[in-house]
């Protein structure tokens, strides 16, 4: 298998990972109760173009689940409910580099994260999952106070 079919190979696993987790959320561990969040995430006054979220239950019960943002800031997901960790990253193209090392291979975006480490490694962002709809809009800042 050349590195590029195992790169397609990996993309494709996991966008199947990313799709398949709020199936596995109702599927195992925790009470199976979860409680629908949504919002908006904006950095800087503008909503966010792409990105994930990562929610992190602090009593470990239930597993964590994700989701995307989309090109307009919002997102959506199932989260166990009680009190959860939440994890944001932005990434940002930075440049570009080979899939692999030949003269034809094609070059694949080279990624860094754009958020500050309080948004996402370490999380100082939680929230407090209720049964039924919870709506949490995100305003986060990568400029220092002036």
């Amino acid at each position: 298998m050349s590195k590029q079919e195992f790169s397609i190979t990996n993309k494709i696993f996991l966008v199947l990972a990313i799709a398949c987790m709020p199936l596995v959320v109702g599927c195992t561990g925790g009470n199976g109760d979860v409680g629908r969040v949504m919002g908006t995430v904006t950095v800087n006054g503008e909503p966010a173009a792409s990105g994930a979220l990562t929610f992190g239950p602090l009593d470990r019960k239930s597993p964590k689940t994700g989701a995307t943002i989309l090109e307009d800031g919002k997102y959506e997901a199932d989260v166990a409910i009680g009190r959860s960790k939440v994890e944001i990253s932005i990434p940002v193209v930075v440049g570009q580099e080979k899939r692999y090392d030949a003269p034809d291979s094609p070059l694949m975006d080279v990624t860094r994260e754009s958020l500050p480490f309080k948004y996402n490694r370490k999380t100082e962002l939680e929230i407090d999952v209720v049964s039924g709809t919870n709506e949490k809009d995100r305003e986060l800042t990568t400029k220092k106070s002036e």
